[in-house]
């Protein structure tokens, strides 16, 4: 399995993922300084984990 290289500072992702998280607001809210909302958003999602009956 070969993992692609980051677009952009894991750093930067957690940051987004913490404002976020911290503030309440929307994903497309996300301040223009830290990474893209879609990219942040994907990480979380894929980061979380799924709910199984």
């Amino acid at each position: 399995m070969s993992l692609r290289p980051l677009r952009c500072p894991r750093r930067l992702v957690i940051d987004t993922i913490l404002y976020v998280l911290r503030t309440g607001t929307a994903w497309r809210r996300a301040p223009h300084d830290l990474v893209p909302w879609d990219v942040a958003y994907r990480c979380f999602v894929a980061g979380a984990p799924t709910a199984r009956a």
